[in-house]
């Protein structure tokens, strides 16, 4: 059950950081719900130059092709593991070095993101990097986590005007 969960936030991750360049090629449409902050992770309605957005769509085709290898790897582990299950022996050594080996692979990826996202934000002016951080400090707050806002309602957090949950943190 962790597994999925690992897998659907790092596919998240990746997705945020692909919508950016999908809603650059749609230009002035504004691609449906981006415009209301919806879509497109912290990059969104910045109104970036063609430049930025041909360097963020290059950046990400880049992190695209650095990812493949890892999640083949990772693909190839899980199949290992599903392999071990289903013998019917299970093999507990066995399954904790593929668990071991598929956490580096995860922090492989984890640290590509982090690499790919300051990248990505080093190609904003500073006035699109404070909207960005901005964004970036929403994340997590909420009962779902990422860009979801709080109690799971899509958007980037709540309104401006809303109180902080909790109080003092």
């Amino acid at each position: 059950m962790r597994q999925t969960f690992r897998l659907i936030g790092i596919t998240a991750v990746v997705l945020a950081l692909a919508v950016p360049a999908a809603l650059a090629e749609r230009g002035e449409r504004g691609g449906g719900q981006g415009e209301r902050g919806h879509r497109g992770g912290p990059f969104a309605g910045l109104d970036l130059s063609a430049d930025q957005q041909t360097a963020l769509r290059e950046l990400h085709q880049t992190m695209r092709a650095q990812a493949e290898p890892l999640r083949t790897r990772m693909k190839t582990n899980r199949e290992a593991a599903a392999a071990v299950w289903k013998s019917g022996r299970p093999d507990a050594a066995r399954l904790k070095v593929l668990a071991k080996e598929r956490a580096a692979l995860q922090a492989e990826l984890a640290a590509l993101r982090i690499d790919t996202q300051v990248a990505a934000f080093s190609l904003l002016s500073p006035e699109q990097q404070a909207q960005a951080a901005e964004r970036f400090g929403r994340m997590g707050k909420g009962r779902h986590k990422g860009f979801h806002g709080e109690r799971g309602r899509r958007g980037m957090g709540p309104p401006p005007d809303a109180p902080e949950e909790g109080g003092d943190e």
